[in-house]
């Protein structure tokens, strides 16, 4: 059996790297359940520098640092990619919200919602087809 192409794991990995991104911002946890609100300190604290629409829901955006910070990065030789922080503290800031550490509750969002697995399936199984022709 033929492995798949290169470029076809790289595609499904920026495919999911972007499905977390966008749920995300549309205020939705790995399983698609709306995030925890955030607190009064901090609803307050995002209204004053003008981000009114934490007012409306969660979506873990303030400078944008963790989402330009989210990459992903496809093992050389393996047919296997990853989702990654650039840097550490992005890295640190994803796991506070990820699994709810301090005073945060937990924001699941590091993780692929089922429709979005089934959407990565079907795109899987299309390039295998094509692969094997």
């Amino acid at each position: 059996a033929r492995a798949l192409p290169e470029k076809a794991i790289g595609r499904l990995a920026a495919m999911a790297s972007e499905m977390v991104k966008q749920h995300t911002l549309a205020g939705k946890d790995e399983n698609g359940t709306a995030f925890a609100p955030y607190s009064r300190a901090y609803l307050s604290r995002m209204v004053k520098k003008g981000r009114k629409q934490a007012e409306q829901h969660v979506d873990l955006f303030d400078t944008g640092n963790m989402f330009r910070a989210m990459q992903w990065q496809q093992d050389a030789g393996l047919p296997s990619g990853y989702l990654f922080f650039t840097r550490a503290e992005e890295n640190e800031k994803a796991a506070w919200h990820h699994l709810g550490l301090g005073s945060n509750p937990k924001r699941a969002f590091f993780g692929i919602q089922p429709d979005e697995e089934r959407r990565l399936s079907v795109y899987l199984a299309k390039m295998y087809k094509e692969s094997v022709g």
